[in-house]
């Protein structure tokens, strides 16, 4: 044991970086020890070109017995300690290696348990379409007779309102609301224009004697105004004359 401690913590680091670059670069190391080869004697110990018969005999030329014995003694050491690296070496790449194992089977496990669910998500996603055209094919017919029957309401509230005009135009006239009557007639012109000769004969009729009855009356209101300002008569008969006083009006008011 004093022999294995005396031997140098340069020459131990130095033969566990080779151990370790022997390892895990072998084309590198095998590169190295060619080149070294070919400068390297056969009493080397290191290199690939070393000779133990011609070793020994040089050892036995050169060294005494106890001189040997010594060499043996330091010999076993370095094996030694060339052992035990290398089985920590191989304890250690042997936990490394479990722990990619261990890991390569979680992702696996990750990895199957989420193709499984994405599986069954499309299998819903694939339902839902399912339900989804189910419904839109079992609507369509119905969805056609909501929308024929809302054009049909809004036919019948166009027909209603025409129907109303006359009543519309009375309730206006008696409430002075010109303005209203005004917009009722013209947003029933397109309609009556149309059908007013056959199927709303009456509703025109009767709207244009109410229309007749507000311009008299609008005629009346204007020339009272037309006095009120001091324009003199004006004759009703004469259409030029009140539109004439109508532009006079508007400039005094203006």
């Amino acid at each position: 044991m004093m022999v294995a401690d005396e031997v140098p913590l340069d020459d131990k680091a130095k033969r566990m970086r080779d151990l370790l670059s022997s390892f895990y670069s072998p084309e590198s190391a095998m590169s190295t020890g060619t080149d070294s080869a070919k400068h390297a004697s056969p009493d080397d110990i290191n290199s690939n070109s070393f000779d133990p018969d011609h070793y020994m005999n040089l050892m036995v030329h050169k060294s005494n017995l106890e001189g040997l014995l010594q060499r043996h003694v330091e010999m076993a050491a370095e094996i030694k300690n060339l052992d035990t690296d290398l089985q920590m070496l191989v304890y250690e790449n042997y936990n490394k290696f479990i722990s990619a194992t261990d890991t390569i089977k979680r992702m696996k496990s990750n990895i199957s348990g989420m193709e499984t669910n994405m599986e069954q998500l499309l299998e819903k996603i694939m339902s839902v379409q399912s339900r989804s055209d189910s419904v839109n094919t079992s609507l369509f017919d119905k969805r056609e007779h909501i929308e024929k029957l809302h054009r049909t309401c809004n036919l019948l509230r166009k027909v209603q309102f025409i129907y109303d005009l006359p009543d519309r135009l009375n309730k206006c006239i008696k409430s002075e609301a010109y303005a209203d009557a005004v917009r009722f007639y013209t947003g029933a012109m397109p309609i009556l224009m149309a059908y007013g000769d056959s199927s709303f004969r009456d509703c025109k009729l009767a709207s244009e004697e109410a229309m007749a009855t507000i311009v008299k009356n609008l005629q009346v209101l204007f020339l009272h105004l037309c006095q009120a300002f001091g324009l003199g008569p004006i004759k009703q008969n004469k259409p030029g004359a009140i539109l004439d006083a109508f532009i006079y009006f508007v400039t005094l008011v203006t």
